[in-house]
Order: C-alpha cells, then sequence, then structure tokens
C-alpha cells in the first residue's frame, strides 16, 4: 500500500471513530456536537480504552492524517491537535474540565491491513464526564463505519 493510501485509511478510520463517539457516545444531546472544540492527542495511544490516565506505547499520528481528519471532520466544529493533554485540562479545583467547553479525544493505534478493526480510544470532558471504549470499525464499499463496541466500556 502507498503512503497516501496509509494515510488516508487511518484519517477515514479515526474520523468515523471520532464523529461516533462525539454525536453517539456520550450521554449529552445525541446527534450533534455539544462542544466548542475538539482537542485531539496528536500521538496514538495504545492503551487509550484503558481507564484512567494509564498510558501506552506512543506513536505520532502524522500531519497528513491529521488534516484528513480535519477535513472529513469539518461540520463537527473546530479542531486542534496537542501534543500534551495537560495543556487542555484546567484546574483541578474546578473539576480538571477540559479548556474552552471542549473534549479531549485520545486515539488508538489501528492495526495494518484489515477491513475490520478494533480501534481504542476515550474521550475525556472533566473529572467526573470521561468514556473510554473499543469500537469496532469495518470498511463497507468504499467508507469505514463504527458497526458497535466490544470488551469493557467505562463511564464516569
Amino acid at each position: 500500500a502507498s503512503e497516501d493510501s496509509a494515510s488516508q485509511r487511518a484519517a477515514a478510520i479515526y474520523s468515523a471513530a471520532i464523529r461516533e463517539i462525539v454525536l453517539q457516545g456520550n450521554s449529552f444531546k445525541e446527534g450533534r456536537n455539544p462542544f466548542d472544540i475538539l482537542y485531539i492527542l496528536d500521538q496514538a495511544d495504545s492503551a487509550a480504552a484503558a481507564t484512567g490516565r494509564r498510558q501506552g506505547e506512543r506513536e505520532p499520528i502524522p500531519e497528513e492524517v491529521q488534516e484528513g481528519i480535519k477535513e472529513a471532520l469539518e461540520e463537527l466544529g473546530p479542531i486542534e491537535f496537542v501534543s500534551d493533554s495537560d495543556s487542555v485540562i484546567g484546574s483541578p479545583r474546578k473539576g480538571s474540565q477540559v479548556k474552552n467547553n471542549g473534549a479531549l479525544i485520545t486515539l488508538g493505534t489501528i492495526p495494518a491491513h484489515k477491513n475490520r478493526i478494533k480501534l481504542g480510544m476515550n474521550m475525556y470532558i472533566a473529572n467526573l464526564a470521561a468514556v473510554w471504549l473499543t469500537y469496532i470499525i469495518k470498511r463497507k464499499q468504499d467508507r469505514w463505519v463504527v458497526t458497535g463496541t466490544t470488551g469493557p466500556t467505562a463511564i464516569s
């Protein structure tokens, strides 16, 4: 597979997962984005679906994948990739809320060369508002679609 197709594949998979977690995978108003900004960690984390602040192996999300995600998710509003999650999380005295009425998304690593994958991820809003889960994402014709979850799901 060429570099382009690998980047396009990653952007398409991540975009499907982000759209799902933002519009459906939270307890806010389903079907619309309740956040003013989405911050996305610029490194994929192999332990993204593990609860708490545990960190797994990390690998950078390439610039062209980041651009592909922003383009695919334009309708969700502003998206900013950040290299330090603490930089967008407010004071513990105020519930460690994500700044600017935002959400912080950590994406898992994508397994190569499969048309059905499991992608762990989490979305953090504040110290008592977060979700960790693993989506099943399948290639259907020319697009990637979230078809469900697998394994443990945790909500705080």
